[in-house]
């Protein structure tokens, strides 16, 4: 199973703000130009894309707790499928 998680690009912004000055001691002003530069292109480029090969896809990231819970329902659903004895239901595959 493939998951996408989405998550805003402000926030995704705002997030790496408060690590790098407050974990990394870089400027406001540095971090929002190698922001511009080389991570949105790079995110827009590779991470993008591969949300159209995802089998599922998150909106609003980790605190859309809704989707997780219900990901996390599926996939405890599809391992216990699995550990059936043989010939107790059939044999699912994650993918």
């Amino acid at each position: 199973m493939k998951i996408f998680v989405d998550t805003d690009s402000d926030i995704r912004l705002v997030r790496r703000l408060r690590r790098d000055i407050s974990e990394r001691g870089r400027e406001i002003d540095g971090v929002i130009k190698q922001y511009n530069k080389f991570v949105k292109p790079a995110f827009d480029q590779y991470i993008q894309p591969t949300m159209r090969l995802a089998d599922i896809v998150v909106p609003r990231g980790s605190g859309n707790t809704v989707a997780i819970d219900l990901i996390v329902q599926h996939v405890h659903s599809q391992l216990e499928e699995v550990r059936k004895p043989s010939g107790q239901g059939r044999r699912a595959e994650l993918r």
